[in-house]
């Protein structure tokens, strides 16, 4: 490869393409090529890497963006994840858009994403919600969407 030019470039070409395909979503891919842990062994997971086994498990399962899908289990290890995993979990749905302004992050959950039906939406806008004071105490700042291409989110007792 290396005094062949032409297979240079090819094998350049070929790796970059790799390189862009896996790195559009990753867990598609992975999970494509490998089982995931069981449930129960990423749930009994401690480190880091909770967020990745959850989200390859979750796109094997064809469960990407299936809220309504998600059983006990799936909602219970999201529940213990830190506020950091939190906050790359739900973008990984789909789910928040970041802002900066002043130094400060605000995170803004979605109203619409293409990917989800708006009953699947729902289900995920009020379990983030549900989690928005406990953020705050650590300096997470989450506000319900009020964007012009999204309906305003008001919720009723």
């Amino acid at each position: 490869i290396i005094g062949n030019p032409s297979l240079n470039y090819r094998y350049r070409k070929g790796f970059y393409s790799l390189f862009k395909t896996l790195q559009q979503n990753p867990y598609e891919n992975v999970a494509k090529m490998f089982n995931p842990l069981p449930i129960k062994e990423i749930k009994k997971e401690s480190t880091d890497n909770r967020v990745t086994f959850l989200l390859h498990y979750l796109a094997y399962k064809n469960l990407w963006y299936e809220f309504k899908k998600w059983d006990n289990t799936i909602w219970g290890i999201i529940e213990e994840l830190s506020p950091k995993q939190f906050l790359v979990f739900w973008d990984s749905q789909s789910m928040l858009d970041a802002s900066f302004s002043n130094k400060q992050t605000t995170y803004t959950i979605k109203d619409w994403t293409p990917f989800s039906t708006p009953e699947d939406i729902e289900v995920a806008k009020k379990y983030i919600s549900s989690h928005i004071e406990s953020l705050k105490k650590n300096n997470i700042h989450i506000k319900m969407s009020n964007e012009a291409n999204q309906h305003q989110y008001i919720e009723a007792d």
